[in-house]
């Protein structure tokens, strides 16, 4: 027995659900309640499919300074520009995201990269690069942000 069959009911994926459960259909395409996605081409238009009003609900947005609107993998968002590396090379070379070499000697655990502040739609992480764990036993590996504990070892630049 179908949908049209079960009063009340209607077809959503091939599985017969009440209509409350129904999304949106916005600019002939389907989205679940809740769902949150760009309402246009140049992701300038942020949506969502609104479960009390059951129709797409969306205001002015847009990606940031270093980001760009495009599909990557099928999926329209805001991608970063460009991409940046950095590098911990033995126990003492490092190179910045901006292409800086530093000699640093350290024996604790050190914060490689972060996120410094909450930031919309980036989740935050934190990469820690133990020196010598053994050697600094009051190191933590995880601190709130502005707790770390500074060894007064001087980083001194290098090429």
């Amino acid at each position: 027995m179908d949908s049209s069959q079960q009063e009340g009911l209607v077809l959503d994926a091939n599985t017969c659900i009440p209509p409350s459960e129904c999304g949106c259909v916005f600019r002939g395409l389907f989205y679940g309640l809740g769902e949150e996605f760009w309402g246009d081409l140049t992701c300038t238009q942020r949506c969502v499919c609104d479960a009390k009003q059951r129709q797409a609900v969306c205001w002015d947005s847009g990606c940031g300074t270093e980001e760009e609107c495009r599909v990557e993998e099928e999926i329209q968002d805001c991608y970063p520009k460009s991409f940046g590396v950095c590098t911990a090379v033995g126990a003492t070379h490092y190179e910045t995201f901006d292409g800086k070499r530093f000699i640093f000697q350290g024996t604790c655990v050190y914060l490689l990269v972060g996120l410094c502040e909450d930031t919309q739609n980036l989740v935050g992480f934190q990469v820690l690069y133990p020196k010598d764990p053994q050697v600094c036993s009051k190191c933590m590996y995880e601190q709130p942000r502005g707790a770390w504990e500074s060894s007064g070892n001087s980083a001194q630049s290098f090429g």
